[in-house]
């Protein structure tokens, strides 16, 4: 599923790019499937986030999905946050959902857990992504 997201999930995706990350969220990542924001992904966006940081941005996303007439349901444990966000505005041929997948504990092949502050990031795609060195 790698369609073009629908008009009111693209616009809240922009205002996730115009987020001064380094400011407001410094210790996230965009780790998984972000490459072709804010058009389209292909299935869940994954971001690493250090869980004292979690609840702000929730709020943040669901502050932009209503402010674009968007529908969320979160599901939270102390590890994960799921955010579900849904488009019940009919547009042919456009993906009318986004679901994002924060982390706040993240661990290699080898069982060895990932520390947020340790890698790298990359900020020129609007959003924190890993530098080479530590694309997953």
């Amino acid at each position: 599923m790698n369609q073009i997201y629908s008009k009111n999930i693209l616009n809240l995706n922009k205002l996730l790019l115009k987020i001064n990350w380094k400011r407001e969220f410094p210790n996230t990542i965009f780790f998984r499937d972000y490459e072709d924001l804010p058009r389209k992904s292909p299935f869940d966006i994954d971001i690493f986030i250090e869980l004292s940081d979690r609840e702000k941005l929730v709020k943040t996303i669901i502050k932009f999905a209503k402010s674009n007439n968007l529908l969320h349901f979160i599901k939270k444990t102390s590890s994960y946050c799921l955010i579900l966000i849904f488009d019940l505005a009919k547009e042919k041929k456009k993906r009318n959902w986004i679901f994002y997948e924060t982390r706040s504990v993240f661990y290699t092949v080898k069982k060895q857990e990932l520390k947020i502050k340790e890698i790298s990031k990359n900020y020129s795609e609007g959003i924190p992504t890993p530098n080479p060195e530590w694309s997953f």
